[in-house]
């Protein structure tokens, strides 16, 4: 079987090309010069690609037309005037920001939750919205028992009737959501990231390659850490970029590693991009507005619909309706059409 052999201290480790969980423990899941893991909620906050997609998909959900019924009888819409609804659902006219908040988390953790304020007398006041990364449902046999609430090192339990809990049907387990489309495109994000990193990273070096320095001789541990120390010193960071050193003729440098111009592969970068707009639904002509015609543009669009955006907002229909509308006697709907 092939290895990649690589030191780990003083000792040498072979890890074996098709051993996924060795690779992550000998660190080969770091993504920055920090050791910083690449995650759903990184990502999103670093790459542009990938927030420009996410939010693509929020926004079209939040525009999505929707009514909801009492009976046959709509008595609230999302282009209508709402102010003569009834009491009890006076949050209404927060409920687009909040199916914004709910696909964008979905898409991005596959989990989203909206807390039922209550009155005294225990009508819906309003939905709060929660971040999905303090939230976890504790599961039994009969179903989820609560959903404990972390902030820092407070812990809150909620009862299951005043969460509405949405999640991305998992066809592999009973009760955790399926992976999200991030989760799917995040070693293709890490490509783009790390062609970002390393560009901002060599500038910071003022942009001098890697490079080894040969002396004559065998020089001590100490010579060795001073010459590297005067290299760094001397040629890194953007403020030397254009300073001039004398140097001994003993010490030569030698150019081991790429400069920038090896960034510039756009097929790579391309063909990334592409990957990642699969993954999370959204055609490449949506991001980059440069279809071919205004024909492709109209089928691609309908097919974002068709593909994502009406599955996706069946989720998002059903669940308010088992967890919030039946239960007051409404009934809520989109309405793509």
């Amino acid at each position: 079987m092939a290895k990649l052999y690589t030191l780990d201290g003083t000792n040498i480790k072979g890890i074996s090309l098709t051993d996924a969980q060795s690779w992550i423990d000998a660190g080969f899941t770091d993504w920055f010069p920090d050791g910083t893991k690449l995650t759903q909620t990184n990502a999103y906050s670093i790459n542009g690609w990938l927030h420009r997609c996410v939010n693509i998909r929020a926004s079209t959900m939040a525009a999505l037309p929707w009514s909801v019924y009492r009976g046959d009888n709509a008595v609230a819409t999302s282009d209508g005037d709402n102010d003569a609804m009834t009491r009890d659902m006076d949050w209404i006219d927060d409920l687009p920001s909040l199916l914004y908040l709910a696909e964008g988390a979905l898409t991005i953790l596959s989990v989203a939750y909206v807390y039922k304020q209550r009155t005294r007398g225990k009508r819906i006041d309003t939905l709060k919205w929660l971040a999905p990364t303090t939230m976890t449902p504790k599961w039994t046999r009969d179903g989820i028992d609560h959903f404990e609430r972390r902030i820092g090192s407070d812990v809150y339990h909620l009862p299951p009737e005043d969460v509405v809990y949405f999640r991305l049907p998992n066809m592999l387990h009973e009760t955790e959501p399926a992976p999200s489309p991030v989760a799917a495109a995040l070693a293709d994000i890490g490509v783009l990231v790390n062609l970002t990193e390393f560009a901002s990273q060599f500038f910071k070096r003022g942009a001098i390659r890697a490079t080894l320095l040969t002396v004559d001789g065998m020089p001590q541990e100490a010579e060795r850490q001073r010459l590297k120390s005067w290299w760094e010193r001397a040629m890194a960071g953007i403020g030397n970029a254009f300073g001039a050193e004398v140097v001994s003729a003993a010490v030569r440098p030698v150019v081991v590693g790429d400069g920038v111009e090896s960034l510039n592969n756009d097929s790579l970068t391309a063909e990334k991009r592409e990957s990642i707009s699969t993954a999370l639904g959204v055609p490449h002509s949506l991001v980059m507005s440069n279809a071919a015609n205004f024909a492709t543009a109209q089928a691609d669009r309908l097919n974002f619909y068709d593909t994502t955006i009406i599955p996706a907002s069946r989720i998002i229909e059903r669940a308010l309706n088992r967890q919030l509308f039946d239960a007051m006697g409404y009934r809520f709907a989109f309405r793509p059409e």
